[in-house]
C-alpha cells in the first residue's frame, strides 16, 4: 500500500505589519502592553508514528527513543476522528449537539458524498429549541498551515506549495477561502443510542481515553461550529473523541445585544446536554472542554447547574476558558462552583483584545478574557496570551495562534501545570494574585501521521 503522510508543522512567519499594529493599538484604547515575543520558536521534537512500531516491537530500543519519542506514543497518536487522510486533504467524524432548530434537509449526491451515497444534510438555523439534539458530521478540512482557515488553491502552482496551502503572491497562485458548506460533507440527526455508540467507539479506540467537547462565542453558524472543532482536532493536536456544542446565534456583528437573550435561553438545554454525557461517558474516560467568547456563559452556568455526582464530585477533567466574554461580577460568582466540579481550570485572556473592550463598554463592566487588570481566582490558572497574539481584534488566539495551540496541546493532552510548561513566567497582582505570561513562545513539536495500518481511516486520494 502506498504511503500517505503528511507532516504538520509549525512556521513563524513574522509579526503583524506596522498598520494593523497600529490598529490594533487603537481597538485596544491606545495602550501599549508588555513587548511582543519578536524571537522565532525553536523546534524540539520530530515525531514521526513508524516510530510506534519500533516501540512496540521486542527489539531493543534506542536510548533516545526513551527520552525523546516515547512520551508522544499517547498524545501525538494518529487521531481517532479521522476517517480519510490523503496527501491534500482531511476528513473528521464530529459528533454534535445544538439547541438549534432544523432549517432544511437536502440529500446528497454521490458526488458530494461518495462513501455514502444517500447521506442527508440536516441544515440548522438559529430559532431556539428548549431541549437539545444530537447528530453527527463529516468534516473535510483541506491541508494548510496550522492555525488558519481552510483555503482551497484554484490555480496550479508549485508541488511544494500546493501541499503546504501556502498564501503566496506569486501570480501563479490564487487561494479562496471556501464557503463552510463545502466543508460539512455530511450532516445528520441521530439517536442517543447511536450518539453514544459513536462516541464510545471513539474514546475505545483513543489511547488516553479523552473526549474534547467544544462550545463557540458570538457570531459563529452551525456549520463554522463543526469545523472549528476538527480544527482544533487537528491543530492542538488533539487525537481523541471530537464533540461540538452549538448554540443559536443570530448571526451577524450587529447582533450582539439580540444574542444575549438566545445564549441565556441556551444555559438549560447545554445543561441537560453535558448532565446526559458525563452520565453516559464510560468510568476510564475524561473529559475536556474548551470555550470560546460568549459560549463562556452557558458553559460557565450550566456546570453551576450540574446535579450532584456523589461517585465523581468532579466529573471534568479539563475546562479552557478562552477569551471569556463574562463580566467580572458573574465570572466571581459562578467560578466557586465550577472549580469545584473541574480538576483543572485554564483561562486564556489577553490585554489587546478589541472584541472584549467592545463588550466591556456595551455592559460598562470589565470582562474576565481582558487581562489588563488580570482579574486572578483560587483554582483557576490564568494564562495572559498578549505577547504572542499581535492579531488584529486579539480574540480568536485560541484557534489561530500557534503558541497557544502548543499550550493548550501541554494542558489538554500532556496534563502540564504551568509551572511545567517552561515557555510561561509566573507573576502578581498588586493584591497578591498569581498569573501566567508567555516570557518566550514554546518549543515546537513537528508531527506526521500515516494511517496506513488503521482499519478505521481511508488513505486513497480522493
Amino acid at each position: 500500500m502506498k504511503q500517505r503522510s503528511v507532516t504538520r508543522e509549525n512556521r513563524s512567519f513574522g509579526i503583524t505589519n506596522s498598520i494593523s499594529l497600529l490598529l490594533g493599538l487603537v481597538a485596544s484604547g491606545c495602550y501599549v502592553p508588555d513587548p511582543p515575543i519578536l524571537s522565532k520558536p525553536r523546534t524540539s521534537v520530530l515525531y514521526d508514528t513508524k516510530y510506534e512500531k519500533e516501540s512496540l516491537s521486542d527489539k531493543p530500543r534506542p536510548k533516545i527513543m526513551e527520552g525523546i519519542w516515547e512520551p508522544y506514543f499517547e498524545t501525538l497518536a494518529e487521531p481517532v476522528s479521522v476517517t480519510a487522510w490523503n496527501d491534500s486533504e482531511s476528513r473528521w467524524q464530529i459528533l454534535f449537539a445544538t439547541n438549534r432548530a432544523v432549517s432544511s434537509e437536502s440529500d446528497l449526491t454521490s458526488k458530494d458524498s461518495p462513501e455514502s451515497p444517500s447521506a442527508t444534510k440536516v441544515r440548522f438555523g438559529n430559532e431556539v429549541l428548549t431541549k437539545p439534539v444530537l447528530g453527527m458530521a463529516e468534516i473535510r478540512l483541506p491541508h494548510r498551515q496550522r492555525g488558519t482557515e481552510p483555503a482551497a488553491p484554484v490555480a496550479k502552482t508549485s508541488l511544494l506549495a500546493k501541499s503546504l496551502n501556502l498564501v503566496s503572491s506569486s501570480k501563479q497562485q490564487t487561494v479562496v477561502s471556501p464557503d463552510s458548506s463545502t466543508l460539512v460533507s455530511t450532516a445528520s440527526l441521530v439517536p442517543d443510542g447511536e450518539f453514544q455508540v459513536r462516541l464510545h467507539d471513539q474514546l475505545r479506540r483513543s489511547r488516553q481515553k479523552d473526549v474534547l467537547l467544544f462550545v463557540h462565542g458570538f457570531n459563529v453558524d452551525f456549520e463554522s461550529s463543526l469545523i472549528r472543532t476538527a480544527q482544533l482536532g487537528l491543530d492542538i493536536p488533539f487525537n481523541g473523541a471530537l464533540v461540538a456544542y452549538s448554540w443559536p446565534t443570530q448571526g451577524g456583528v450587529m447582533n450582539y445585544e439580540s444574542d444575549e437573550p438566545v445564549n441565556a435561553a441556551s444555559v438549560a438545554p447545554f445543561t441537560q446536554f453535558l448532565s446526559w454525557m458525563i452520565e453516559n461517558l464510560p468510568s476510564d474516560s475524561r473529559l475536556k472542554i474548551v470555550v470560546h467568547s460568549m459560549g463562556n456563559r452557558i458553559v460557565l452556568k450550566g456546570i453551576n447547574q450540574l446535579p450532584a455526582i456523589t461517585q465523581n464530585p468532579k466529573p471534568i477533567e479539563t475546562l479552557c476558558l478562552c477569551a471569556p466574554d463574562v463580566g467580572i461580577a458573574d465570572y466571581q460568582s459562578l467560578m466557586p462552583g465550577v472549580v469545584d466540579r473541574c480538576n483543572r481550570v485554564v483561562l486564556y485572556a489577553s490585554e489587546t483584545d478589541g472584541a472584549l473592550k467592545i463588550s466591556k463598554s456595551l455592559h460598562l463592566e470589565q470582562r474576565s478574557g481582558d487581562s489588563r487588570v488580570p482579574v486572578t481566582m483560587q483554582g483557576v490558572d490564568l494564562i495572559d496570551c498578549s505577547a504572542v497574539d499581535l492579531s488584529f481584534l486579539g480574540h480568536s488566539y485560541f484557534s489561530g495562534n500557534v503558541s497557544v495551540l502548543t499550550d493548550l496541546f501541554g494542558v489538554l493532552k500532556e496534563g502540564k501545570t504551568p509551572s511545567q510548561r517552561a515557555h510561561l513566567k509566573r507573576r502578581q497582582t498588586s493584591s497578591g494574585g498569581e498569573y501566567w505570561v508567555f516570557h518566550k513562545h514554546p518549543d515546537r513539536v513537528l508531527w506526521t501521521w500515516h494511517f496506513e495500518n488503521s482499519a478505521n481511516v481511508n488513505t486513497n486520494s480522493p
